[in-house]
């Protein structure tokens, strides 16, 4: 039961942080440009919209290979791709970026 209740708590941490990282991506392309909808923005990481919004408000469980998928495909500073990589033991993988 304990070894459950800390794999819970880190895959609580490694969600938590992914979030924070495509919110603020989803923030700094909306302050380039007001007009940027949230749509667009799941469009580019390849969810649909429903999907986006569903992860993003903890209604849909997302796996880690999709969470590093998505994460892979926006521009995030390297030290966020380490902590990203840290946090989930992930290997460090070629980062890909979407255009703003």
């Amino acid at each position: 039961l304990f070894t459950m209740v800390l794999r819970m708590k880190e895959r609580d941490q490694w969600i938590h942080y992914f979030l924070t990282l495509i919110d603020g991506k989803f923030e700094q392309l909306k302050s380039k440009n007001s007009s940027y909808s949230k749509r667009k923005f799941a469009s580019k990481l390849g969810l649909s919209s429903g999907a986006y919004s569903d992860i993003v408000k903890g209604k849909r469980r997302i796996s880690l290979d999709l969470a590093d998928s998505v994460l892979h495909k926006i521009s995030i500073s390297s030290a966020e791709l380490e902590k990203w990589h840290a946090r989930t033991g992930r290997p460090v993988t070629v980062q890909r970026t979407i255009p703003s």
